[in-house]
């Protein structure tokens, strides 16, 4: 595992404003695909266009006070001692209720 947790990974697909084309298709066929050892994968593919701010808006809702996320554009890479480091600021300041979240 990667920090001694189960990590999700959940993809949401928007659907592009001016029709399907093949690169899109790839695109679900590679996360539909995807095969990753440190938890469950889940691909929710939007039925019409949403554009980025109701993307944004819609993305996570917390089921729990102890749910986490961490939210990518596709042009993000981050490495171990990143997710480290977010969940130790998580862990150090969950309860402190002027921090509104955690960037680098």
């Amino acid at each position: 595992d990667i920090v001694g947790m189960q990590v999700d990974i959940e993809f949401h697909i928007d659907r592009p404003k001016k029709g399907i084309d093949e690169s899109w298709l790839d695109l679900i066929r590679w996360t539909t695909k995807l095969s990753w050892p440190y938890g469950n994968v889940n691909s929710l593919v939007a039925r019409e266009n949403m554009g980025l701010r109701d993307a944004w808006f819609q993305a996570w809702k917390p089921s729990n006070v102890n749910d986490r996320a961490i939210i990518f554009e596709d042009d993000v890479e981050v490495s171990p001692p990143w997710f480290r480091w977010v969940n130790g600021a998580y862990d150090a300041y969950a309860n402190d209720r002027s921090v509104a979240g955690f960037s680098l």
